[in-house]
């Protein structure tokens, strides 16, 4: 005869900050959203497969990290491992199935600028791309972004500075045709 042992407690992933943490799969939880954004964003790639190797390896180094350092160590990750991939295969992967992106007041941007936004973030270098995301979008002080792409932080800063250039270049050589 079987025994009833009770309602049976189903896991739901953490919603609140990563650093908030205690557990890798509480870490998980809430950190996974950040890091398919930061994946599909950054490089282009099927996200999945680069959060996953990113998840890989925290897990395996978990002992020695703690929840803040975790984000940014799985950023890292996802950077690198797509330097490599890009490498090895020497071709470009297009996003498809992005959602839109928002304004800050939560509205929509209009489908143009959408467009436009992502082909100029698509011709730039993946670190100098991954360098603007990390600064623009999550708002991280170039130290933060030297120590997820590896680098010191003044090259940090030349990243996003050859990014802004680039793009501004761009946008005066299109309004003057």
């Amino acid at each position: 005869m079987a025994q009833d042992r009770g309602p049976v407690a189903t896991a739901r992933p953490r919603r609140g900050p990563p650093e908030a943490a205690t557990s890798f799969d509480e870490w998980v939880g809430s950190a996974a959203e950040e890091l398919l954004r930061f994946a599909r964003v950054t490089t282009g790639d099927d996200p999945a497969d680069l959060v996953q190797d990113a998840l890989v390896a925290v897990f395996t180094r978990w002992s020695t990290l703690d929840a803040a350092s975790a984000v940014a160590y799985a950023k890292r990750v996802i950077v690198n491992g797509h330097v490599s991939r890009w490498r090895r295969w020497r071709r470009r992967v297009v996003p498809v199935g992005l959602s839109e992106p928002e304004t800050a007041a939560g509205t929509p941007l209009p489908a143009e600028d959408v467009l436009v936004a992502r082909q100029l973030l698509d011709g730039l270098p993946v670190r100098q791309r991954a360098a603007v995301f990390l600064r623009f979008y999550d708002d991280l002080s170039y130290r933060d972004i030297a120590d997820i792409l590896g680098c010191r932080e003044a090259t940090a800063r030349s990243y996003i500075h050859r990014a802004l250039q680039q793009l501004k270049q761009h946008l005066e050589t299109e309004s003057h045709r």
